[in-house]
Formats: structure tokens, sequence, C-alpha cells
């Protein structure tokens, strides 16, 4: 199975990656370092042909948008 994994630099990303592939799963990595997660063409282009997505990406701590995630969240949250 071919599986494109978000934050795949991160902790949980590495240690996911490790074991999808000691299960001989083929892991396409992505991460933000590397890609712009808000570019939808590239997106579009990363998961052609994948049989599964783990999105364990986000925003790094210490930017704007990791403030705006969390509130969206909340307000998902708290508003269901």
């Amino acid at each position: 199975m071919l599986i494109l994994l978000t934050g795949a630099a991160s902790e949980l990303g590495c240690a996911l990656a490790a074991e999808l592939e000691s299960q001989n799963h083929q892991v396409r990595l992505v991460d933000g370092d590397i890609a712009d997660l808000t570019d939808v063409e590239a997106m579009w282009r990363a998961v052609r042909g994948v049989d599964a997505v783990i999105h364990t990406g986000e925003p790094p701590i210490n930017t704007p948008a990791a403030g705006e995630a969390r509130e969206a969240f909340l307000i998902d949250y708290y508003t269901r």
C-alpha cells in the first residue's frame, strides 16, 4: 500500500514512517520544511496514486497560522 504521510519530519512522523515501512508499506513523506501544505496543486500531485493519507502535519508553533488553527479548532469543537 502507498501511504502519504504529512508531518514526516516530526518525532511522530518519523516513528510512523518507520513502523509503516517495517510493515512493507511504501511511504511518501511530506513535511512543511520541504513542501507548502497550503499549495493546493502541490498537494494534488502529492496524493496522486496513494491508497491512504495519514495527516500529522500542523503549522509550526511559532507562526500566526498556528494560533489561527487552534482558534478555528476551538470554535468548531465548541459549536458542535
